[in-house]
């Protein structure tokens, strides 16, 4: 049975309109119409969500719907919405060019070590990106731990800069105020 057939069915069961069912799920009664009707698939989502509301289990649910089992195996994948793919792309981008920049004077006055300490950073802030579990970021940031640990690590990277900016500012300062050349 096809999962729009076995909706119907269920719904029907239950003695519940479609506009009822959509209530439930936060979805428009056209959405159920579309499911029952077969010509578009529920989110994986919204049939965990319907199994809760008629107490079936995901195998009822989508057992002999072969479109909607391939479907969901090709949605493996996190997707993205284009604005999203923008964003990080820039934030990316500017975090890349931001610890370049950083590494550049090291690399000029011949400073090896602090060049290649900073490569190291840029190379693994990379390898984070392209490997963490970016689909499951909302649930891994809301654990305190994992988001105190991000901030402790950021904060530690970050440090010295700030030290250094801070510094250079103070300094410039006092020398303008010795020279006379504020206000």
């Amino acid at each position: 049975m096809k999962i729009g057939e076995n909706i119907q069915l269920h719904r029907e069961q239950h003695g519940m309109s479609q506009q009822e069912l959509a209530d439930k799920l936060g979805v428009t009664r056209q959405s159920i119409s579309k499911w029952e009707n077969d010509t578009a698939l529920p989110s994986f989502k919204s049939v965990l969500m319907i199994g809760d509301v008629f107490n079936l289990s995901l195998d009822e649910l989508v057992r002999g719907d072969d479109r909607l089992i391939e479907e969901y195996e090709h949605e493996k994948g996190f997707n993205l919405l284009p604005t999203e793919i923008i964003v990080f792309s820039l934030v990316g981008t500017g975090i890349v060019g931001i610890i370049l920049i950083m590494i550049w004077p090291n690399i000029t006055i011949n400073d090896w070590p602090g060049a290649v300490l900073q490569l190291a950073q840029l190379v693994a802030f990379i390898g984070f990106v392209k490997t963490a579990p970016w689909g499951q970021i909302n649930q891994i940031l809301k654990d305190r731990k994992v988001f105190v640990w991000l901030v402790l690590w950021l904060s530690l990277i970050l440090l010295p800069y700030m030290v250094d900016f801070f510094q250079s500012f103070v300094t410039a300062w006092i020398t303008s105020v010795k020279n006379g050349s504020l206000g």
